[in-house]
């Protein structure tokens, strides 16, 4: 199996950009539906100061891509390490989700179960964006 595959089989892209606020909606969407244990770290450096040259205060946030680590509930060996990726387009949203890998690019030698997991949570991530464009939620 190539890196590309490997790649594209632990990645969820998004069908449209989120925000960060709605990357904690699909955590807490994904934690419900799994269900599972999820613990994340959303970090943030912001800069307040005057713009070059003018007298006006600004206020600069940029944020990190989202991590963390999902945990099965009724499994909790079963868990897998993840990242939020920022889109290119726009540094202040989301635009997929990708699990880590070890330091193995074999699809086989992970657990069939780790596999099922990402299986079920990219299910889920369908699920919210589905919801999310019908209004629904």
């Amino acid at each position: 199996m190539t890196i590309e595959e490997v790649v594209k089989r632990t990645t969820i892209e998004f069908p449209q950009k989120i925000s960060f606020s709605q990357v904690e909606d699909l955590i807490k969407h994904i934690a419900k539906e799994l269900p599972a244990n999820i613990h994340y770290d959303f970090l943030s450096h912001t800069d307040v100061g005057y713009s070059f040259g003018t007298e006006e205060l600004v206020k600069n946030t940029l944020k990190s891509p989202v991590t963390g680590r999902i945990i099965k509930v009724k499994e909790p060996l079963i868990f897998g390490s993840f990242s939020f990726i920022n889109s290119k387009q726009d540094i202040f949203s989301s635009s997929s989700m990708q699990f880590h890998l070890g330091h193995d690019w074999e699809l086989e030698k992970y657990s069939p179960k780790v596999r099922k997991l990402w299986d079920d949570v990219k299910k889920i991530v369908d699920e919210y964006f589905e919801i999310l464009n019908y209004g629904m939620m």
